[in-house]
């Protein structure tokens, strides 16, 4: 007796899912077993083989089946789970990722995991070495960070500290706080300076700064009450003599150190300083702007320089660093030291190029008078630079550092005191003498020298 429609339909569906024509596109339709159901072309089918292989023959259906991209793509239950990744090959890209984030961009590690992975094909750690920026920066941000957080906490425990912070905003107009740790370590058997915090902050006003440098403290164990000193710059907020960082902390920590950044003292100095000096020269160090996008124009200057130095190349000018005022000095050397050269420049470039700064630093570069002005900058900006760049070295001797201060206090107090009044004061203890009683003439007083060296047939009268 023939088979009823349903029966055949439902004796064989086993023989359609293991037939490599039927299988992963055809299945019953559902509310009429009689039928078939096609799934990339989403329509009902006669339920015969011979009818279900020509409808698979059809462009139709070989095009809807490239659409869907239903074969050949089942899941298999090994595809939910991840291998475990083998010991050797988690401790050699956590090395990598901290290789990375002492020395390098992160960027470079999507070269550099593949370079390590390439040095030893058959080496069963880094054949399976997987390392780009996404993870590294994951390791660096998840793992490396948290460990070696709590390292540096447990270490610290209930000891004295103290903490360098400074305020500032990023590229993105975000505004943190960054958070340096000082103690002695145990381990290391000495003091040891070491990053503990970088913190987003919504104000940089002294009370949200206080709070937040408070709070973080607290909620990291450790105990602001062990705070020995602090290190800050010379900004208001910080150490400003009412409502400041500094002073909301001693209210509560009455017996804080309180160390401003000498560097920046020594920056502020010098710019007060220069302020008394006439503004032209401020325009005058500002020649690094003219060569700095004009290769024409450098082409030029060395043609020029090398004629009146016997072939010598010209010495590279500096910019000048608005936050770091101190930086000017080697601009001031520069411009000295080719003083004859762009004075011969700017004079040609006047008239060739019809320019108006051309003309005015062609004018300043003819005065004497300006280069006593920039000798004097030179030689008198070198001692204070040297000593700036002394307190930025890592590994400098504190009271080394201290008499290097007291010698450069001395080095400007022979320019401006008589000797025979500078020898009756107490060489240690400079910072308490009364200099403003004998400061001498200006007529008397060294306003410093030329070498003639790289300067042709130049002379101050």
């Amino acid at each position: 007796m023939a088979l009823s429609k349903q029966n055949y339909v439902r004796r064989y569906r086993k023989e359609w899912e293991s037939d490599p024509i039927l299988k992963g596109w055809l299945t019953v339709c559902i509310g009429d077993d009689t039928k078939a159901w096609c799934k990339a072309c989403k329509c009902t089918l006669v339920a015969h083989k011979k009818d279900l292989v020509e409808h698979s023959k059809t462009k139709k259906h070989d095009q809807s089946l490239k659409r869907s991209n239903i074969v050949g793509h089942s899941s298999k239950m090994s595809d939910f789970f991840e291998k475990p990744l083998k010991e050797p090959r988690k401790v050699a890209e956590l090395k990598i990722a901290a290789y990375v984030a002492e020395h390098s961009s992160i960027k470079s590690v999507d070269h550099l995991g593949i370079l390590i992975k390439d040095l030893d094909p058959t080496s069963p750690v880094l054949k399976d070495l997987k390392l780009h920026r996404s993870k590294c920066t994951a390791l660096i941000r998840n793992v490396i960070s948290p460990c070696y957080l709590e390292e540096l906490l447990e270490e610290v425990g209930d000891i004295r500290y103290s903490i360098i912070v400074d305020e500032t905003t990023t590229v993105d107009t975000k505004k943190v706080m960054c958070m340096i740790i000082k103690f002695f370590s145990e381990k290391q058997n000495k003091i040891i300076t070491q990053f503990y915090r970088l913190i987003e902050i919504e104000s940089a006003d002294a009370t949200s700064l206080t709070d937040v440098f408070k709070a973080q403290l607290i909620a990291d164990g450790l105990n602001p009450d062990k705070l020995l000193g602090i290190g800050v710059d010379g900004a208001n907020v910080m150490v400003g003599e009412h409502h400041s960082f500094s002073s909301i902390l001693k209210e509560s920590i009455p017996e804080l150190i309180t160390i401003k950044c000498v560097c920046h003292s020594l920056h502020l100095a010098a710019e007060n300083a220069f302020k008394t000096l006439p503004r032209f020269l401020d325009f005058l160090q500002r020649i690094h702007n003219w060569f700095s996008n004009s290769t024409k124009r450098q082409i030029e200057y060395k043609e020029i320089y090398k004629l009146l130095y016997e072939g010598k190349k010209p010495l590279k000018i500096n910019k000048l660093a608005g936050t770091r005022w101190l930086s000017r000095y080697e601009a001031v050397v520069k411009i000295s030291e080719q003083w004859e050269g762009l004075k011969l420049h700017f004079d040609m470039a006047k008239s060739r190029e019809r320019c108006y700064t051309a003309d005015q630093l062609s004018t300043m570069l003819k005065c004497k008078a300006h280069l006593l002005y920039m000798t004097f900058l030179g030689t008198y900006l070198k001692p204070i630079t040297m000593a700036n760049k002394l307190f930025q070295a890592t590994d400098a001797d504190p009271l080394k550092l201290l008499e290097d201060v007291n010698n450069l206090l001395l080095t400007y107090l022979t320019i401006l005191i008589p000797p025979a009044q500078l020898e009756k004061a107490e060489k240690h203890s400079l910072c308490n003498y009364d200099f403003e009683k004998y400061v001498m003439d200006a007529s008397y007083m060294n306003f410093g020298e030329i070498s003639t060296s790289n300067i042709a047939s130049s002379s101050i009268t």
